[in-house]
């Protein structure tokens, strides 16, 4: 389940920011800034009346192989621009797939190797939590389980509106335990 979509969608726009930035130049020697301390700025003319002897203009964007001023490749900040804005969406789109079949995995692992069992509800609390529209509730159970004690487990679950008048305090329930781990358990 994806519980929250806003941290993906403030990330990429700051990663992107982040590749522009990277893409500046950052010789600031050409901008008149002092390199060592106590060297003072030099001002630069921003456009010289007349053009000094052997000046050369210099391309803005790389030009055509064979002629003077072609640089091959890409900007170091273009490349990281680009690694950020297509990788890592990518990265993050299959950990949460990875993710999402592991919890899946595991509740089809617990309905098919789980121990049935009957959880009488002591106490309900909302988590605050909307999933599809349908609210995640956290419960606390009295777990019966055949020829053992009964115990108290804490669970949350996504529950249907259709089925949220069923969980209430009293209520018994089906229930599906870990016979490994009896905390962990799911609802039939």
């Amino acid at each position: 389940m994806i519980r929250h979509r806003l941290p993906p969608l403030i990330a990429l726009p700051i990663l992107a920011l982040v590749g522009l930035l990277w893409s500046l130049p950052a010789n600031t020697q050409q901008q008149g800034y002092p390199t060592q301390p106590g060297v003072q700025p030099q001002p630069q003319p921003v456009y010289p009346a007349q053009p000094q002897p052997g000046y050369q203009p210099q391309p803005v964007f790389p030009v055509q192989p064979g002629l003077p001023g072609y640089q091959p490749g890409l900007p170091m900040g273009m490349i990281l621009t680009i690694a950020m804005s297509v990788l890592i969406p990518i990265t993050i789109t299959v950990i949460i797939i990875v993710v999402i079949m592991k919890k899946r995995k595991a509740r089809n692992r617990l309905m098919q190797a789980g121990v049935p069992a009957q959880a009488k509800i002591l106490q309900i609390w909302q988590t605050g939590m909307m999933i599809n529209n349908n609210p995640q509730v956290g419960m606390l159970l009295e777990v019966h389980r055949e020829g053992q004690e009964p115990y108290q487990a804490q669970m949350t679950q996504v529950v249907p509106m259709i089925r949220l008048a069923s969980i209430q305090p009293g209520n018994v329930l089906e229930v599906r335990v870990d016979p490994e781990d009896p905390a962990k358990m799911i609802l039939v």
